[in-house]
């Protein structure tokens, strides 16, 4: 499945390379796929992770539950 990307850095690691403050933890996953919680820099935020779902939204659903059953 298209879509997928694996996250293997500590916090550390990812606070140091963005300039900016993680609050929780992240584990290693190496199959991240659409619907999952990830992290994230926004343009809004470039100092700090937010947690946003992985995945695509088509235009046609305007909610998750539409891009879950995608």
């Amino acid at each position: 499945m298209c879509g997928r990307y694996s996250l293997s850095k500590s916090k550390e690691e990812l606070e140091k390379r963005f300039e900016a403050e993680m609050l929780t933890d992240p584990k290693p996953r190496f199959n991240i796929a659409p619907t999952q919680l990830v992290p994230v820099i926004t343009s809004q935020s470039p100092k700090g992770f937010s947690y946003f779902y992985w995945g695509i939204t088509p235009d046609f659903g305007k909610n998750r539950p539409v891009a879950q059953k995608l």
